[in-house]
């Protein structure tokens, strides 16, 4: 694995070579090499000679295809802002050019395998765009996004991510792209570890503060995967990221609701009397399950499974039961068979949600069951097909219930018809 220290080796990089190929600029190479023969504090103490090295540091990273010679500007170009912590005082020294460079540079590793510099290079970028309120974050926030819609590259991206998305019109261009939607992907994945789902709980934290994060959170099943992390009790840093997320998504009602579909509730409860090392973060706890009581208090039963059922996260319980739908059966007719609609997503989704195909295998074939004249729409919205395709499950309970399912479908007059 690459360090740091790697990265460093000035004798690695053969500039002479890069310098004959015309790859690298004469004046770079001279900013390079007088740097290296210096200290960083000298050099930054000199304006001309801080901004020509910056110059050289964004030029040669984003212009080469040598990856010795990108890995040892990148790292040094990420010195150069974090010195004395004052990185938005050291951005300007990079302008003009350095942030479309320092992009090229990201994606010129990406594509190249290599995971260091493009870890570098994206955290670089997304310093000069926090930094600049003027920066164009267009196309970095463009490349952060296809980086997080593959799974494999995630893990360089989102620090970068995390901290881009700070500058308001990171956030705005993110959006636009469908981030939200990524992340709430990103966050459902089973792998990556704690860090990883810690930067994306705080990229959409970043996000719920934007004036139409609700409604987002809703569309993109945001609300549901930071349900399901904040249920998961990963570290306090994730717990606390997420459930601020979740506490400024739950000025929306519709957001709320979600979240009492979600089972949130139940997880919050235990959760308040859990020790935390920050008292803040008990506290947010404590107020995000007021407000999602508040919410589940003024529901009706039916109201509460819609919830459920649209937020997917389906678990057993009194809504998914014989008495449940001798009542409610006829329910699922309204807003043109919505409930049936989701729940055929639910058991369309490619998901390891075993609980929640079974749940709504059964709820389906309830509706079937005790609603004959919603057979033939069941049959319409692909309700029977969904479930036929569940029949070779590997869980036996999925199986099971997906049997069933189709078999009350087909039930016709006291036989199947097929």
């Amino acid at each position: 694995m690459m360090t740091r220290d790697d990265a460093l080796q000035f004798g690695a990089v053969d500039w002479q070579r890069l310098i004959r190929e015309g790859v690298v600029a004469d004046q770079h190479a001279a900013a390079i090499k007088g740097a290296e023969a210096s200290s960083l504090e000298a050099v930054l103490g000199d304006a001309a000679a801080a901004r020509a090295y910056a110059a050289a540091l964004a030029a040669v990273a984003g212009g080469v295809d040598d990856g010795a010679a990108r890995r040892y500007c990148v790292t040094k170009a990420e010195d150069v802002l974090v010195a004395d912590g004052t990185a938005a005082a050291k951005a300007g020294l990079f302008a003009p050019g350095g942030l479309e460079n320092f992009v090229n540079a990201a994606g010129k590793a990406s594509r190249a395998g290599d995971a260091y510099s493009t870890r570098v290079a994206a955290a670089v970028a997304a310093a000069l765009v926090a930094a600049d309120a003027q920066a164009d974050a267009g196309p970095l926030v463009q490349w952060l996004a296809t980086q997080m819609a593959d799974g494999s590259s995630a893990r360089e991206a989102a620090p970068a991510l995390a901290v881009a998305l700070r500058a308001p019109r990171a956030r705005s261009a993110f959006t636009a792209q469908g981030g939200v939607a990524l992340l709430a992907a990103r966050l459902n994945d089973t792998g990556g570890g704690a860090q990883l789902k810690y930067e994306v709980a705080f990229s959409l934290w970043c996000l719920s503060f934007e004036e139409d994060a609700p409604d987002d959170f809703v569309r993109s099943h945001a609300v549901e995967a930071l349900c399901g992390a904040v249920a998961a009790a990963p570290r306090e840093k994730v717990v606390r990221v997420a459930v601020t997320a979740l506490l400024n998504a739950a000025r929306d009602d519709v957001a709320a609701t979600r979240m009492v579909g979600a089972g949130l509730g139940a997880t919050l409860a235990t959760m308040s009397s859990r020790p935390f090392a920050d008292e803040d973060v008990k506290a947010v706890v404590i107020e995000l399950a007021t407000r999602v009581k508040s919410v589940s208090k003024e529901l009706s039963t039916l109201e509460r499974y819609a919830a459920e059922v649209a937020s997917g996260k389906l678990r057993w319980g009194p809504v998914h039961s014989e008495a449940f739908w001798a009542e409610h059966a006829k329910s699922a007719e309204k807003d043109d068979f919505a409930l049936v609609r989701r729940l055929v997503e639910v058991l369309s989704e490619p998901t390891g949600d075993v609980e929640a195909l079974a749940v709504a295998s059964y709820d389906l074939g309830e509706i079937a069951h005790r609603h004959a004249g919603a057979k033939s729409a069941l049959v319409k919205l692909g309700a029977k097909d969904a479930a036929l395709k569940l029949i070779d499950h590997e869980d036996e309970e999925v199986q099971r219930r997906a049997l069933q399912c189709v078999s009350k479908i087909l039930l016709r007059g006291g036989s199947v018809k097929i």
